[in-house]
């Protein structure tokens, strides 16, 4: 027997998932001395889960910093999470293609979809200037400064966290910190993907120092 979800019970839902949000919100404001910008994509579950953080937040680091107040961002550690375009994008690409939201890739092969979304831009509209835009553009401010306190690479997590522990006085090490992400590989993009790509996350690679 097939269970659906009523359109009561995903309001509700909703509303938790606000409340809770507004919770990280609060606690950041008054009680806990960092905050977390959690990039998609670039292994920002592991961490909230390590943190302590009931639920998912994707603020851009100016979004956030507007929510706490520019005094109470200055005043606590922030930091963020960032990785290679080419594996932020497959990760992307994989997730949207593993769940109930399939039906939106349209059928397009992983390359039909690069250019789509990111170089005519004609579905998922939200994908370019949103969910897979460059880390740089999530941390950075009205001029381009980079607004967090440290940035880690998510292929050298297990590097930084001791002092993200140390600054954040978190005990746990994130979940899967090394866990190799299965299924498609960089070489599943064509030669146009791979432009499309070094356009699009130009800054990500210039300022994060990856090899294209």
């Amino acid at each position: 027997m097939s269970h659906q979800v009523g359109p009561l019970r995903v309001k509700l839902s909703g509303y938790k998932r606000r409340w809770l949000q507004s919770r990280v919100i609060a606690n950041q404001r008054h009680t806990v001395d960092f905050a977390f910008i959690h990039v998609p994509k670039c292994g920002g579950t592991s961490v909230t889960s390590a943190i302590g953080q009931r639920i998912k937040l994707h603020d851009t680091a100016r979004e956030r910093r507007d929510k706490l107040g520019v005094d109470r961002w200055n005043e606590i550690y922030t930091f963020s999470i960032v990785r290679h375009p080419y594996d932020r994008t497959l990760s992307y690409y994989k997730f949207i293609k593993n769940t109930m939201y399939a039906h939106r890739l349209g059928g397009l092969s992983l390359n039909d979809w690069v250019r789509a979304a990111l170089r005519d831009k004609n579905i998922f509209p939200t994908v370019a200037s949103r969910d897979l835009a460059p880390c740089s553009i999530w941390l950075m401010d009205e001029t381009n400064n980079i607004l967090v306190d440290d940035i880690a690479k998510l292929e050298t997590l297990s590097d930084s966290w001791p002092e993200i522990m140390r600054r954040t006085g978190v005990k746990r090490v994130p979940p899967h910190m090394n866990k190799s992400d299965g299924g498609l590989l960089r070489d599943a993009f064509d030669n146009t993907s791979l432009k499309i790509l070094q356009t699009h996350f130009r800054v990500d690679f210039e300022a994060f120092n990856y090899e294209e």
